[in-house]
This record gives structure tokens, sequence and C-alpha cells, in this order.
């Protein structure tokens, strides 16, 4: 075995130990129960993976000719869907699994009697869909039986492959091979279509879609390649279509007739039934005019398989009319089919509603149970001190977590400046534009600009519940000083997520999945950074993440309805001449990128905290403390001290310097005295953040001198 197909098994390999170690106690405990679906995929998938043989190998080894034949032109065929009708490489098909079963799998479809209308099963990830399949025939035909003593139309039938949308290496199965060439390459391209452009839920239009690529493109493969085209495609294989052709176009009639039936109110359920088995029994008299060798069962019509006849119809007049605009080239092809107002219009809709009706259970489940507090309360440590304020980790969450979300919009304005290096520039568009749009909506102007000022909620940290002097106020009700909710931070992790709608309408599912993972647990670590520093309750953490979803659908949305006013994109590598415009453009990018990076850090303090302590004598009454330059953010509090059970005053801030010093001037009749710091500032510098601690007596009145003049007065 060579080293490409140890590396590309042992890639497969690990996939799958990454899936199975996130839903490890899932998989573990489906394995062991009776009759689980899921057990009994991960079983089918783990035969299938562990048992299949390299391409290669598997052809070199095929004593059939006919086989050997046809297992050594895949590769070719897998590169022309690529290459030609801009398919998405996924690794697929570089593998072979031999089976003397009659399909891979045994897939399940049902419909109500008296309706046309595809019963759906739900599933993780891809959402609901028409079918049910199983590795073994034996679940499938419990599974049909079950359905037909329920009252439904059920259909069963041997698929020969199955899709895992590029989440694993999809083999080149024995039944796929059975056909012939042409049915083979058909076979082939349909399941590349699904990696390529797969809508979750929308399981009639993905398998419309995969028949009419992988059949038009099927032919285009064979008028490129195919050395026999006179005799394997244009006779033997267009008296297969029109035949075909035939049969789709009476089940169409079938359906019609069908529907006025289900539809007619004046019909009663039994005159109903009574009806469609006579419009049934006349399909099969038609379909043996077609098909004369027919067999009985392939006769037999039911709503189901009517449903599943046309939802595999490779000739759907919406994808026809769009590949002849296209005037046959596959780019253009995918371009228009996005442009399409039914493609994605339903898809903010239920995505929405999903959210919203998590935002409302979850809202009462705090309103009713008191979570806030509950929450805020647990990393509660007493005398005004929560468990975040003394953990390194959880400040550097706080102050470097946002930073992703700035690297969103860094990266998109990058590669918008860099377009030219890109072979299909809309996709960057589809991308980019909708993820700064929901950056700057949902961060910065909803939750920051909005929300803040207008709820006026205090923090945990401020109110009477922790030590201080604020009114609590629940989530819903208004305050007037605070800037509790929503959380900025929480909102910054949760909204890299708005990359996930791009991604995967561009067809970058892995990435797209990543990036939504990526965004969801960043947003989670700053949530809980927020919450144990009492800096922000638990509702304000989670309507974050119900803002930043809701606003990123909808600016994807936004960026669908409107593109047809965006400027097309202009080839901008002839824009700055000569030979070293893409040299220019690369240098820009990483200094600007650089340059981003030093602007964050330079706004965030490294945290090498400088602890410095100045005893006040027990005479001195009044103390002022002067900020020289006027532009710190000074937080002056009192905190009692736990161990010598004085108070001592806290002067903390960030400051943009690398060293200063701290002075103390006290007058000559000691009843006074002057606090005062000193700077030195470097070219290019960080922030240094530090902490002042001073012990004061009782009594003590402070002023503080600055950007804001106030004073405070130690309790007596």
């Amino acid at each position: 075995m060579t080293a490409r197909r140890k590396k590309n098994r042992l890639t497969d390999r690990r996939r799958l130990s990454v899936l199975l170690s996130f839903l490890l106690p899932v998989v573990l405990s489906a394995l062991f129960l009776k009759g689980c679906y899921l057990g009994h995929q991960v079983q089918g998938q783990l035969g299938v993976t562990f048992n299949r043989t390299p391409l290669t190998e598997a052809a070199a080894h095929e004593t059939d000719p006919e086989l050997k034949t046809l297992l050594t032109e895949i590769p070719q065929i897998v590169r022309f869907g690529i290459a030609d009708m801009y398919l998405t490489p996924s690794g697929n098909y570089t593998s072979y699994y031999a089976t003397e079963k009659e399909g891979i799998t045994f897939v399940v479809t049902a419909a109500p009697k008296l309706e046309l209308k595809p019963h759906t099963w739900w599933y993780p990830v891809v959402g609901s869909l028409p079918f049910r399949g199983y590795f073994e025939k034996a679940p499938a035909e419990q599974l049909t039986a079950d359905m037909e003593r329920e009252g439904f139309d059920v259909y069963m039938f041997a698929a020969p492959a199955y899709s895992t949308l590029g989440w694993f290496s999809d083999p080149v199965t024995t039944p796929m091979l059975r056909n012939g060439r042409f049915w083979m390459t058909e076979t082939i391209l349909h399941e590349m279509t699904h990696v390529t452009w797969f809508i979750k839920g929308e399981g009639e239009f993905n398998e419309a879609l995969a028949s009419f690529v992988g059949n038009t493109g099927a032919q285009d493969y064979f008028r490129k390649y195919a050395g026999d085209m006179t005799t394997d495609f244009q006779a033997v294989q267009h008296q297969k279509d029109e035949t075909y052709r035939r049969f789709t176009d009476l089940t169409e009639q079938v359906k019609e007739k069908l529907n006025a039936i289900y539809t007619d109110t004046s019909l009663s359920t039994e005159q109903k039934l009574s009806a469609r088995e006579i419009v049934f029994k006349q399909a099969e008299t038609d379909i043996l005019t077609i098909y004369p060798k027919s067999s009985e069962k392939f006769r037999r019509l039911n709503n189901a398989r009517l449903l599943q006849i046309s939802r595999y119809r490779d000739d759907t007049p919406v994808f026809r009319q769009l590949y002849a605009d296209s005037n046959g080239r596959w780019d253009i092809f995918w371009s228009k089919l996005r442009e399409q107002p039914d493609t994605y219009l339903r898809a903010p809709l239920p995505y929405t509603a999903f959210w919203l009706v998590i935002a409302a259970a979850v809202s009462w489940a705090v309103l009713i149970y008191d979570l806030d507090v509950r929450m805020s309360s647990l990393a509660y440590l007493g005398d005004r001190e929560f468990i975040g304020d003394s953990l390194l980790p959880v400040q550097l969450i706080y102050d470097y977590g946002a930073m992703p979300a700035g690297l969103v919009i860094v990266f998109s304005l990058i590669c918008l400046f860099n377009l030219h290096r890109f072979s299909n520039r809309q996709d960057v568009y589809a991308v980019t534009l909708p993820a700064i749009a929901s950056v700057v909506l949902s961060s910065g102007i909803i939750i920051n600009g909005i929300l803040k000022t207008f709820i006026g909620r205090p923090r945990p940290e401020d109110t009477t519940l922790f030590g201080h002097d604020e009114p609590f106020v629940p989530l819903f009700s208004l305050g007037s000083d605070g800037e509790s909710f929503a959380s900025g931070h929480a909102a910054a992790g949760f909204v890299v997520t708005a990359l996930f709608f791009g991604l995967y309408y561009t067809g970058y599912r892995k990435t797209a999945y990543t990036a939504y993972a990526g965004g969801l647990l960043l947003g989670i670590l700053l949530s809980a950074a927020r919450i144990s520093q009492g800096a922000h309750y638990f509702s304000d953490t989670f309507w974050a993440l119900i803002i930043t979803q809701i606003s990123g659908v909808w600016c994807f949305q936004s960026y669908l309805l409107l593109k047809k006013y965006i400027p097309k994109p202009i080839p901008v590598k002839d824009k700055i001449p000569g030979k070293f415009s893409r040299a220019v453009r690369a240098v820009i990018s990483v200094l600007f990128l650089v340059l981003y990076l030093i602007g964050f850090m330079h706004a965030k303090p490294l945290y090498h905290w400088q602890n410095s302590s100045v005893n006040i004598p027990p005479e001195v009454s009044t103390l002022e403390i002067r900020i020289p330059e006027g532009k710190e953010r000074i937080e002056l509090e009192y905190v009692p001290d736990r161990r010598t059970g004085t108070d001592y005053l806290v002067l903390g801030s960030g400051f943009p310097w690398l060293t200063f010093q701290l002075t103390q001037d006290l007058t000559a009749d000691g009843t006074s005295g002057v606090f005062s710091y000193h700077v030195r500032r470097p070219i290019f510098h960080f922030d240094y953040a530090a902490r002042i601690t001073i012990y004061v007596p009782k009594g003590l009145s402070v002023k503080i001198s600055g950007r804001s003049d106030y004073t405070i007065t130690s309790p007596p």
C-alpha cells in the first residue's frame, strides 16, 4: 500500500474518531439498545468504513474485465465533475466497497393514503427528510410493515449509493456498477451534487437537483470522453431516456388525477379510496405498454412511490431552463441557481422561529426559577468579590476573547482586497459581506449601541445582592443606570457563527460547521467568564446568542435579496500595474492584519499585574490622588480587608505605559497628603495593567483630580 493510500485511510479513521469522540456517550448507549436507529446506522457506517479497499488496488485485483474497466474509469469521472462541473472536491470515490447485496442501503418512504404529501423523519444536521435508510434489509422491512399498519402508503427500495455530505470519504459500491457506464457516471455525479449543494430539510429539492445534475452531467461526460458514443450513448441511452420520460409523464398524470380525487370535498373517505384504486389499476395497464417485460411489483403504484418517482426526476423544468440559460456552463448554472428566490427564501423563517422558541422557553425559566441570581450567586465569594476576579484564565478570556469578532471583519476585508485571487468572486461576497454586516449590526449597533443604553440594567457586581447599592433589575425590566443587558463580549464570540451561512451557501460545509461550532464555543467561554466576574447575568449572555443568530441569518438573507444590486466583481489585479501587484497586495494585507493585532493588544493589557501598596499614616485625614494625563479610566472603591479588619482603597486602571513610579508627598503638618504617579512612555508599547492598593485609616477623605473630579470618604 502506498503512502497516499495509507494517508487517505488514516484520514477517514481520524474523521470517524473525531465524530465518535463528540458523540461517544450517545453512540455507546445506542449500540446496546435493541432496535435503535442510531445504533444501526453507526454499526453500518463502521462496517463500510473498515471493510473497503483503495480504488486502485481494487481495480488491479478485479478479474471481471467489465468491472475492471469501470473501476479504472471512476477517477476520470470524479475529475470531470470537479473541473468541468464545478462540483465540490470531497475525497469521495477513492475506495471500493464490495457487497453481494442488491443495494448498499434500503430506503423506506411513506405518504398518507389520501394525500400526496411525503411523511418525513427528522435527523441531526440535515433536518427533516422524506425517507429513512437502513444498511440491512430486515429493519427496513419491519418499518415498512409498521407504517402500513398505521395506514400509510409505503415504498421500499434498494439504493446503490448514499452520501455522507462530505463528512466521510464515500466509497464506490458494487451496486453502482451493475447497470453499465452511463448509469455509474450518473450516480457518481448525483452523489457529488449532494456534497456541493444540500439545503437542510429540503429533501425534495435536493434530490431533484442531484438527479438533474447527475443525468445532464453524465451526458456532458460522454460527449467529451466516451469513445463508443454511437452505441453506448446516442442510441441505447437515448432510447432508455425516452422510455423513462414516457413513464415519468404517466406518473405525473396519475398524480393529477389523484390530487383531484383527494381534494374533492363531495367524496367520502371510502369513495376516495375506491376511486384511487381505479386510477392505480389503469396506471398498471399503461405502464405495461411502456415496459412490456416489467414485473408486477414494478407496475404497482401508491402515493409513496409516485412521490419517490417525482423526487428523482432528472428533467425538472426549472433546472433545465437554468442550464439552457447558462449555455451549458456549469459555473454559470450554479451562480444562477443561487439567485433563485425559492431556494433560500424559506430558510431564515424556520431558523428564526427555532431560536425565538428557544428564547421564549429559556427566558420563562429564567424568570420563574430566578436563574440569573442563582447562577451569579454560584460565582460570588462574598465581600464584593467574584471567583473570576482573581483567575488569570478568566481575565485572558475576557480581554482577548473578543478578538475573533474583529478578525472576522479583518479577514473579510483582506479577502475583498485580494478578490483577484479567487476563481469565484461572488462566493467571496456571499461569505464576507453578510458576516461584516452581522458583526456591525448585532454586536455593534443592537447590543452595544441600543440595548445597553435603553435597558439600563445594572451589572450583578453593582447591585445590592452582591454588596453594592444598585437595585436588582429582572430580565425584560428597565433600569436607570447600567450596561448589563446584553453582553457585548458574549456577542463578540457568538457572532463568529455568522460565517456559517455564507460558507454553507457556497459549498464549504465542513468549514461552515467548524465556524459555527467555534463561534458557539467562544461565546460560551466568554459568557462563563463574564458571569464569573459578576459583570453579566446568564440572561444577558443568552440573549446575546439569540440576537447574533437571528441577525446572522437575516443579514445573509438580505444579501441574497440585494445581491443583484451589488456591482459585479472587477478584475482588480489590473488596477495595480506591474508584475509585483500580487506581492504588493499580499504585503498590504499582512500589514493590515499586524496593525489590527497591535491595535487590539494596545487596547487590552498584557496582565503583568503591578501591585503597589501605600500606607497612609492614621493622622492624615485628607488624601488627594492626582491623575496627570487625565485620560485613564479610574475605578475607586473601598474594600474591607478580611485579613486585617481595616479598609483599603483600590485604584485600578489600564495604564498605557511599561513603567511607572508611585510617590507620596505629605504636608508638613501631617494632616493631608498628595499621592501621584509619574510615567515614562516608550515609542512602542502595550497596555500595562496596574492595581494600586492603598491602606487607609477609617474616615479618610480622598479626592480624585483628573478626567473627572470627585471625592470619596471611607466609612467611619
